[in-house]
């Protein structure tokens, strides 16, 4: 079904409500959201096709630079490359043309599983070049392929298998979580692609794992880069970090940061559930801190 005029100002209304009314707070990053929705009124509605408005609007939100905020068709198989292939991108210039440079390529995901390895250019997906500003985006359940020039100058065409959808409500291809080893000077390396799951048992338990392995290091580094982010699993990391007991975090909602309110006053968590089991294999974020 084709969007009527009329369609799609129903649609950019009910966005604009829904930000001014929903939203936990959309100046937060200095965001003047009604006089930007209005500069752009204009080309958003007036866009080519259903998916150009689709773009523009999507575009619109994730000017309030929250995370997890974006507009999508609920049938739409096109999601960014951090979540189809478990890779991020840096703008990059050869020849004197901007590039997109693979940045962080987790292990397990579509990308890695490919070859592609950071420091590769992207020149296509499928047969279309894809150059800043437009992101790289790709179609969950697609058998597709990717053109990459390698770091010596060889262009080499991979193919890719993407993952099918697992919910209605996040498109996602999963990496392996936790990965970790040590270096000979002992040091212990651990790095975290993602905290999945909304209470996070397994990866917490992933976590225990390798700082009990680390046993005899003396020096440990935290490879967060390109972390997607995910649920509360991360506060198991978090507390290896703090030598006591802390409370992180507040449950703090819109209407009450309006209102007023005391930190103390507000629902927290008092632990980390924690879940141990017999025989588990291990499942095999921009920075990297050393300690």
């Amino acid at each position: 079904m084709t969007l009527q005029l009329s369609d799609r100002k129903k649609l950019l209304d009910k966005v604009t409500s829904l930000v001014e009314k929903r939203h936990f707070n959309p100046r937060l990053h200095g965001v003047d959201w009604p006089k930007l929705v209005d500069n752009r009124r204009e080309r958003i509605l007036s866009a080519p096709t259903d998916d150009a408005f689709e773009k523009e609007m999507d575009d619109l939100v994730r000017q309030l630079k929250t995370s997890h905020t974006g507009f999508l068709h609920r049938q739409s198989r096109r999601v960014p490359a951090r979540n189809a292939i478990s890779a991020t991108f840096q703008r990059w210039s050869v020849d004197g043309s901007e590039c997109w440079m693979f940045q962080d390529v987790h292990p397990g995901g579509a990308a890695f599983n490919a070859g592609v390895q950071a420091g590769d250019v992207l020149l296509t997906v499928g047969d279309r070049p894809v150059a800043p500003p437009e992101q790289p985006e790709f179609g969950l359940g697609e058998s597709t392929s990717m053109t990459v020039r390698k770091r010596d100058g060889k262009t080499i065409r991979f193919p890719l298998e993407l993952p099918g959808l697992k919910s209605k409500r996040i498109a996602i291809s999963t990496p392996q979580p936790v990965l970790f080893n040590k270096i000979p000077d002992g040091t212990g390396y651990l790095k975290v692609t993602m905290f999945p799951g909304a209470v996070g048992i397994d990866v917490a338990a992933d976590i225990d794992k390798a700082i009990q392995s680390f046993n005899g290091c003396n020096k440990l580094i935290i490879d967060l880069r390109g972390n997607t982010g995910g649920g509360i699993g991360g506060l198991r990391l978090m507390g290896y970090l703090t030598p006591d007991k802390r409370e992180v975090g507040y449950s703090l909602t819109r209407k009450r940061a309006e209102s007023g309110y005391k930190k103390e006053e507000l629902t927290r968590f008092g632990k980390i559930p924690k879940h141990k089991r017999r025989n588990k294999n291990c499942g095999k974020t921009s920075e990297r801190r050393s300690l």
